[in-house]
């Protein structure tokens, strides 16, 4: 008995013992294919990822293409709406401003003019009551009212429903120019613009009378008169700014272009004959000497002279 129990268990020692190593083999075995199973998926996976990723992009690139052309067309086609519905807008409003009665002028305000006459400025525009104040704001003619004497600038507006308001601005006249030949004045403003005509001494506030301008044989009021005399007045000009600073209290009153020289007259007492605007400043010092000196009397001071001179009369 002991000895088939012996056998037994040395038959089943020898049949456990290479059952143990062909399990381990196999095992082994399919761990690697495992292993290479896995791979072969992850790299399967990568490769169907990236192709699913190459898809993708090609649908997205369709769609982004497909969308852009819609979502500017739609754009193209709303300002094409909103331009049509603005341009119907206009238009209508524009017809029921021109020809509604409610609009046409009953009113025609000037403003601005003191030498220029209300009606000659109306005229000269061309507005009339009863025509349209629209139309008649865009029509009015404005060169013509620019050509009248006086005038340099004009603007125009409208009280709705039926006023239209012409607002004009006139050029102030400075000068107060006697004619020789013809034995009449001419008014004239800073720049020379012969602005009216007077058969006689009219002078106004501010205004100088001048003597020794010439004039044409036909004298065109809102023209300008000839460049040398225009010359003299500015000469003139840089003399009384100077004048003024130095004698802030006096005033000149009359100016004399004649035989080339430049004189002034103050107060209608002295006549001062000046050389033109050299030494300027110096010679109207020694001016102002001389006349602390002189007093309260008429006569006639030459600064031309390197010494001047004083001459009662």
């Amino acid at each position: 008995m002991l000895d088939k129990d012996i056998i037994k268990k040395s038959k089943k020692a020898t049949s456990s013992k290479p059952k143990s190593k062909s399990t381990s083999v196999v095992q082994k075995k399919s761990s690697k294919n495992k292993t290479q199973v896995n791979t072969k998926k992850k790299t399967n996976n990568k490769v169907i990822h990236k192709a699913n990723n190459k898809v993708n992009n090609k649908v997205n690139n369709k769609t982004n293409n497909n969308v852009q052309p819609k979502t500017t067309s739609t754009k193209k086609m709303i300002i094409l709406i909103t331009v049509i519905i603005l341009s119907l807008f206009i238009i209508a409003s524009s017809y029921y401003l021109i020809k509604t009665p409610k609009f046409n002028i009953n009113s025609i305000v000037v403003e601005g003019n003191s030498k220029i006459n209300v009606e000659d400025i109306i005229i000269k525009s061309g507005i009339k009551i009863g025509d349209n104040v629209v139309e008649s704001f865009f029509k009015t003619n404005k060169k013509d009212i620019l050509a009248m004497p006086y005038i340099s600038d004009i603007k125009l507006s409208i009280n709705f429903p039926s006023e239209i308001v012409i607002k004009v601005t006139e050029m102030k006249s400075l000068y107060y120019a006697y004619d020789k030949e013809k034995n009449i004045y001419y008014r004239l403003n800073q720049y020379g613009i012969i602005l009216e005509v007077c058969d006689k001494i009219e002078s106004r506030e501010k205004e100088i009378l001048v003597n020794g301008i010439t004039f044409d044989d036909e004298v065109k009021l809102g023209t300008k008169i000839n460049d040398i005399d225009y010359s003299k007045i500015l000469v003139y000009e840089i003399i009384e700014k100077e004048f003024h600073n130095i004698f802030p209290e006096e005033k000149i009153t009359k100016l004399n272009f004649e035989n080339s020289l430049t004189k002034i007259y103050i107060n209608d007492k002295i006549e001062i004959i000046l050389p033109n605007e050299t030494k300027l400043k110096y010679n109207l010092t020694v001016l102002k000497e001389i006349l602390s000196n002189v007093g309260d009397v008429q006569g006639t001071i030459d600064m031309t002279k390197e010494n001047p001179t004083f001459i009662t009369f």
